[in-house]
């Protein structure tokens, strides 16, 4: 990865956040620096669909974007040490090719241990999923139960 400093700033402030090279906006500019076709609409289905028709460039953006999306899988993995993963939003859209790249991504980043098997699940791809979480923890908030 490149150092924090070369990187565009995020929405927050700083350089080098997770948001700015795992998104759907970073996917959308790189598409375009990547010349795809209509990179302004470009998701993870059309660009899954275009880098099996191969279009240039269109696998190498695919694999980065997987693997930035990995990069912080990998270390909530490392610091939390949750082995199963439900995928939401955008990358769910890129079905079992994309997320089987970034789950490889993950298993190579991540040292393997005994039991630890990292597991990845296609939630909902809209905005459902999170809105559910977020419901989760007030409730738990307010019920004082743990999660």
């Amino acid at each position: 990865m490149a150092p924090a400093r070369g990187r565009p700033p995020c929405r927050c402030g700083r350089r080098g956040c997770w948001d700015t090279i795992a998104t759907l906006s970073w996917l959308r500019r790189e598409a375009a620096r990547a010349a795809l076709p209509e990179p302004d609409l470009i998701d993870s289905a059309r660009l899954v669909d275009m880098a099996a028709r191969r279009l240039p460039g269109a696998a190498e953006l695919l694999d980065r974007y997987a693997r930035n999306v990995a990069v912080g899988i990998a270390n909530l993995q490392q610091t939390v040490a949750p082995n199963i993963f439900i995928m939401h939003g955008d990358v769910v859209l890129g079905g079992d090719c994309l997320l089987g790249a970034i789950a490889e991504h993950v298993r190579a980043m991540v040292p393997s241990r005994p039991g630890g098997a990292i597991e990845f699940i296609a939630g909902d791809a809209g905005d459902r999923a999170a809105l559910l979480g977020a419901a989760g923890l007030v409730i738990s908030e307010l019920l004082q139960l743990p999660i």
